[in-house]
């Protein structure tokens, strides 16, 4: 966002590998991460998480395996788009490496993805040094079988997911461009849903902004405009009138003042004689 003057649409990027390399160093590692690969530290607890699921159910192992390759897919489609094929910038932007400021905590938090998932080493016993530290505060279920070789394999498989998902990534945005818009013409009214996002803003925007909106401007004409302001507005006009009757009396001659005053004394002494 900063290298591109506040743009954040990917379609507009492109090619900017060369022009920011320690972002796309860390970029690219934070990616590798979050995908699943070894020896980066998403892979420990997205391969734990998959077991754990396997050993419930192989429903939940599949919908987890689902999501791991839909997340390589999707980040590494961020990459690609972002940092390699052919430039989509705007000739009126002119991208540019961020400064130390910004770009030291990215090279902290990419270290930390490289070396953070070791201390949860999975199959050596006592190698889950972060299991161990929240124990106390994680409730245990049934113990989970442990079977080294199996294990073994399913990192495999589930590092193969992502791989897999990596490779997708790369003929539809580095490959093969074509092929994105290819498959939206196909599957055109799932394209559609998808690229809509399932209409839950619109669904969301009918079922409670609109009608708070269409509420809320009912409540301001019938009661804040007529009740409360009435209530201010008429306790004003009130005012208004009084003051409007006794200013009256405040005509700023002397002698007026003088008759005044000589009736009260009047009406004391007639008061007090009676």
């Amino acid at each position: 966002m900063h290298a591109m003057s506040g743009e954040l649409d990917m379609q507009k990027m492109g090619a900017l590998k060369d022009k920011l390399p320690r972002t796309h160093a860390t970029f690219l590692i934070g990616t590798l991460a979050i995908a699943g690969i070894f020896p980066f530290a998403g892979f420990f607890s997205k391969d734990e998480i998959l077991w754990d699921a396997l050993q419930k159910s192989t429903i939940l192992w599949g919908i987890g395996a689902a999501g791991a390759l839909l997340t390589a897919f999707y980040m590494f489609r961020a990459v690609f788009l972002t940092f390699y094929g052919q430039s989509r910038i705007d000739h009126s932007v002119h991208p540019h490496e961020s400064p130390p400021i910004m770009t030291t905590p990215l090279i902290i938090l990419a270290v930390l993805s490289v070396i953070g998932g070791w201390v949860g080493l999975p199959l050596i016993e006592g190698g889950n040094r972060f299991k161990e530290f929240l124990s106390p505060v994680i409730h245990h279920t049934a113990a989970v079988s442990h079977n080294p070789g199996f294990e073994v394999t399913m990192m495999l498989v589930s590092m193969g997911i992502a791989i897999i998902g990596i490779i997708i990534a790369y003929n539809f945005y580095l490959k093969n461009k074509n092929l994105p818009d290819q498959l939206a013409s196909r599957f055109k009214a799932l394209y559609t849903l998808v690229y809509n996002k399932y209409y839950i803003d619109e669904l969301y925007n009918a079922l409670f902004v609109t009608p708070i909106k269409e509420g809320s401007t009912l409540l301001w004409l019938s009661f804040d405009d007529k009740v409360i302001d009435g209530m201010v507005n008429g306790a004003g006009s009130i005012v208004r009138s009084f003051s409007g009757t006794l200013r009256r009396i405040q005509t700023g001659y002397l002698q007026n003042y003088a008759l005044f005053i000589l009736l009260g004394v009047v009406a004391i002494i007639f008061y007090l004689l009676r």
